[in-house]
């Protein structure tokens, strides 16, 4: 909850109403769970909204102009939709380097 107030205090106003949030953490804040963190209301931010985390505002700008041109090319009813999942922090997996140098 402190970690909420900190965070989000200053702008939660502002958030009311909002269904899309583009948040651009520096640093350590990239491990924040943006998504978990509670509103005002003692629900997390996912319930009520579409949170996006992006490193800079011009890659934010790339993803969604990207996302757009898929879309239009392979409609979400077309079957050709992917969802990729993958580890954000593979390095600091046990057996990352051989993983690394057998792909090699």
């Amino acid at each position: 909850r402190r970690l909420r107030e900190q965070l989000l205090g200053p702008v939660e106003g502002a958030l009311k109403g909002r269904e899309n949030i583009l948040i651009i953490p520096t640093l350590d804040l990239f491990m924040v769970p943006w998504a978990a963190l509670l509103d005002g209301d003692n629900r997390p931010l996912i319930d009520d909204h579409i949170i996006r985390v992006a490193p800079s505002l011009s890659v934010a700008r790339r993803a969604s102009e990207a996302a757009v041109a898929g879309l239009q090319k392979y409609p979400l009813d077309s079957g050709l939709n992917a969802l990729v999942v993958g580890d954000p922090w593979p390095a600091t997996r046990p057996g990352f380097a051989r993983l690394a140098e057998a792909a090699d």
